[in-house]
């Protein structure tokens, strides 16, 4: 387990977030997940969530998935499913917009531990900003449907100043991210952009050099 001001550092240093399942998004076989989420985290990827219904029945996964993380002092983050989150003692949990009350999801869980929420509007940022320890902002792009896109990012921008960590999400690309850094992002979280990709480590090694060179240098690098 992590200590909290790493917890939190690493949370606030963060560039590119990775949100996958434990099938990686392409296939993945179980026995070679831990090795796969390390070279993603090596490639620059500084958080990884998983997002999956099968948290709760992979027990033994998820902790060679932490250890991977924890060798690295990065953050792996179980996205969606309290009951998982506390039982496997998870340092960070991230909550849906409608995944319940925040308060109530950290009495579960251990007393260092962070959680995050989803926020699709300005009223959901702004009690976010005050409950949450991060906010995923979005989705920015979407193929279906309305998507409250970047005007919520600058919306976030706006209100946030250095207080509050907050993460576009949702749709961003290689080709659109600079959109959503001219819009006031700081960090982005993707998913089909890295784990869709012919190689994902390449993608994801691609995505955090162009956040270093938009951005500039992070607390932490892959090869602290």
């Amino acid at each position: 387990m992590t200590a909290l001001i790493s917890m939190r550092d690493n949370l606030r240093w963060s560039k590119l977030h990775l949100i996958t399942d434990l099938g990686a998004g392409r296939g993945v076989a179980a026995h070679d997940l831990p090795r796969f989420i390390g070279d993603l985290y090596d490639a620059g990827v500084d958080v990884i969530e998983l997002r999956d219904q099968a948290l709760g029945e992979q027990r033994a996964l998820v902790e060679q998935v932490h250890a991977v993380a924890f060798d690295r002092r990065r953050l792996l983050v179980l996205g969606r499913d309290l009951q998982a989150a506390a039982a496997q003692q998870a340092d960070v949990l991230h909550l849906g917009a409608s995944d319940g009350d925040l308060t109530a999801a950290r009495r579960r869980l251990h007393e260092y531990a962070l959680v995050g929420r989803s926020v699709h509007n300005p009223d959901q940022w702004d009690h976010a900003a005050r409950e949450a320890d991060y906010a995923y902002v979005g989705p920015v792009f979407a193929e279906q449907g309305q998507a409250p896109g970047l005007e919520l990012v600058r919306y976030a921008a706006q209100q946030s100043g250095d207080d509050f960590v907050w993460v576009a999400v949702g749709g961003i690309t290689a080709s659109n991210l600079d959109q959503v850094l001219e819009a006031g992002a700081r960090r982005v979280a993707v998913s089909a952009a890295i784990v869709g990709a012919k190689d994902p480590v390449a993608a994801a090694g691609a995505l955090a050099d162009t956040l270093r060179e938009r951005l500039g240098p992070v607390g932490l690098t892959a090869h602290d």
